[in-house]
Order: C-alpha cells, then structure tokens, then sequence
C-alpha cells in the first residue's frame, strides 16, 4: 500500500462542541412570550397618554370605520389598526432590548470565547536566513 492511502490515515478529533446551556433556551423562550404582551399593554398605555396630550396624530387612514364582524368586539374598535401596527413595533422593539440583555448575561455567564482550536497562532522569531 502506498504511503497516504485513506487506510493509513488517522481520524481526526473532532473538537469539543460546546453547546449553551438549556436555561438560555428557556429564557429565549420566555422572551419570545413576554415582548408581545409588554408590546400589548405599552400600545395601551401610549395610546392612552396620546388621547391626553396629543403627541401624535393619529392619520386618518389607519381609523378603523367599517369594522371587522369577524372579530366580534374587537372588531369594532375604531383604533383596530393602531393597535396592531403599534404592538407589533413594540414587540419588536421589546424583543431586540430583551436580547441585548441576554446576549450580555450570555457574555457574562456563558463559556469561554476560545476553543482549542479558535486562539491565534503564537508569533515565533525566526532567525533570518543570509543567502
């Protein structure tokens, strides 16, 4: 047999993967529950202190007249659109707030940045060859 057939070759290690933790799953999780009920309740509480102070106006298109009977109640309400388009940013906004906020515990907590295989080749000094 020749000298680099696959027979006579070894296997490689792999490297150890490390996974995260499955608490990080479940907090995720639990992120992914919470941003649209805190994008909810904060669309309710805007739109509340909006009727007050009239920060914003609200354009007319996004005015809900016809309503939706689909819906039942909800359907009828005239601020339907507001709501959602509202709650929707919010979710999104809370989501990428509760992330950042992960993302630091996970730099804090999580396991170290480099493997083995990740750190940079060490700088050797090489003498210099005269030709």
């Amino acid at each position: 047999m020749g000298r680099y057939s696959a027979s006579a070759r070894k296997p490689e290690t792999a490297a150890k993967e490390t996974k995260p933790h499955p608490i990080w799953r479940g907090i995720g999780f639990m992120f992914l529950l919470l941003a649209p009920i805190m994008g909810y309740f904060g669309t309710k509480l805007i739109l509340q202190l909006n009727s007050q102070n009239h920060w914003f106006p609200i354009p007319s298109g996004l005015i809900n007249r016809g309503g939706l009977e689909f819906l039942g109640t909800i359907g009828r309400d005239p601020l339907l659109y507001v709501y959602i388009i509202f709650t929707i940013v919010l979710t999104l906004l809370f989501y990428a707030v509760l992330q950042m906020i992960s993302f630091m515990l996970y730099g804090i907590f999580g396991p170290k940045r480099y493997g083995l295989y990740d750190v940079p080749p060490t700088k050797l000094k090489r003498p210099s060859k005269s030709r």
